[in-house]
């Protein structure tokens, strides 16, 4: 940046207290001893520090935002007051703000906004207020901020989060609550239809049920990492089938559903390191490896630091998925299969896929999975393996229906048993 000009108060020290770049028109107030927004008059220089664009005035003593000195400065569009003494936001505070684009109070001492506070704003598309205390927010705080695009509330006290407070949101495309203590997120709200990045890190979330993540068709990325999550629902992932990222690392996962995520056909990045998952299923990975581009510049297994058991048909599955991966010729896979290895207990291997008999028919199947691009589809529910087919015979009599798996069992069976060796 280029300092062109500069002229500004002193304090009785003799030291700047403000300066204006003209090349931008920023004034900065950076580490001063102000206890509220300067007026343009304690700042002086060849143009009018009223006509500033941005504000900075971080790491200072502010203890309070006037809305009257506010006023003057008609042309502000950015306002970065991070690292104050700021406890509350109070009505009126912005009301001739019309052309503010951007606030950032992070790291102030905020605990309450009043209702409000943030009228004037109808221009504000970013507000930043990370590491503050505060509990909750009402309703109509953001009646008057309907083109917000970003709102960043990470490192606060949440306990819960009321959807309504996102009522007159409907141009909002990330929403980050990091580390707080939220312990139950739902977004059934038509107001977040335009969202694409949703942060919940580090939060108390325990599960996500079906609903919890519905009206948000637009979402990309979900960021889930460092909470308590043990179930995820097998439809929970029904309303958001635009997700190209999910990142559950570091919960407390037992299992998944096998085609949880199976209406993903955008999915290019999962992440489940540092989890309690024992069962491995490959029909989680189908989606990240036909949308393989990030899974190529990914250095990182996604499997790692869970305690799986080598053991069942599922892993018999994963392990013959592994091998179909490596034979697979369209994309160079081998790097893949070391990304989705699983380590098992006491460096033991996958066992054979011919030690259990029962799973030959998954296993045989596997080795026709589509890994091309095209190949997700959304599908109805699978059956049960166990469930019986019924049909309507003479008029309403029913008879019994064998099995399709059962069939191709009994049929293995009879190979493997009676033909000479």
């Amino acid at each position: 940046m280029v300092r062109l000009d500069v002229l500004a108060n002193y304090a009785l020290s003799g030291t700047p207290r403000c300066s204006l770049y003209y090349n931008d028109m920023t004034l900065w107030c950076d580490k001063t001893n102000f206890t509220t927004i300067p007026h343009p008059d304690e700042t002086t220089a060849y143009a009018p520090c009223s006509l500033s664009n941005r504000l900075f005035i971080n790491d200072s003593c502010v203890q309070h935002l006037d809305g009257d000195k506010l006023k003057e400065y008609g042309r502000l569009k950015q306002l970065i007051g991070s690292k104050n003494l700021i406890e509350k936001l109070t009505s009126g505070t912005f009301k001739h703000s019309h052309k503010l684009e951007l606030i950032d109070l992070s790291e102030n001492q905020i605990v309450e906004i009043e209702e409000k506070s943030l009228q004037g704003l109808e221009s504000l598309q970013e507000l930043r207020m990370k590491h503050n205390k505060i509990v909750q927010i009402s309703k109509p705080t953001f009646e008057h901020t309907r083109k917000l695009r970003s709102l960043s509330l990470d490192r606060n006290h949440f306990s819960e989060v009321r959807v309504e407070i996102f009522t007159n949101l409907p141009n909002l495309q990330l929403l980050s609550f990091r580390h707080n203590r939220i312990k139950h997120w739902t977004s059934c709200t038509d107001s977040l239809k335009s969202l694409t990045v949703l942060d919940l890190t580090g939060n108390l979330l325990s599960q996500l049920k079906t609903k919890d993540l519905c009206n948000m068709p637009a979402l990309e990325r979900l960021h889930l990492k460092d909470n308590r999550i043990k179930t995820v629902a097998l439809h929970a992932f029904n309303k958001t089938r635009n997700l190209t990222e999910i990142d559950l690392r570091n919960n407390k996962l037992r299992s998944l559903p096998k085609h949880v995520f199976r209406h993903l056909c955008h999915l290019e990045k999962l992440l489940l390191h540092g989890n309690q998952l024992h069962t491995p299923h490959y029909q989680w990975f189908l989606n990240p490896i036909r949308n393989d581009e990030h899974m190529k510049k990914s250095l990182t297994s996604l499997t790692a630091d869970n305690p799986w058991k080598c053991t069942g048909c599922a892993a018999w599955e994963y392990s013959a998925f592994l091998k179909h991966l490596e034979s697979h010729p369209r994309n160079r896979y081998e790097d893949m299969k070391l990304k989705l290895d699983i380590t098992c207990p006491d460096d033991t291997e996958l066992l054979s896929v011919r030690e259990n008999f029962n799973c030959t028919f998954d296993i045989l199947m596997v080795d026709s999975v589509d890994l091309s691009p095209s190949g997700c589809k959304v599908l109805p529910e699978p059956k049960s393996t166990a469930a019986t087919l019924q049909q309507t015979v003479d008029g309403g009599n029913k008879a019994g229906v064998m099995d399709y798996k059962t069939f191709i069992y009994t049929s293995l069976f009879l190979v493997y048993f009676f033909l000479p060796n």
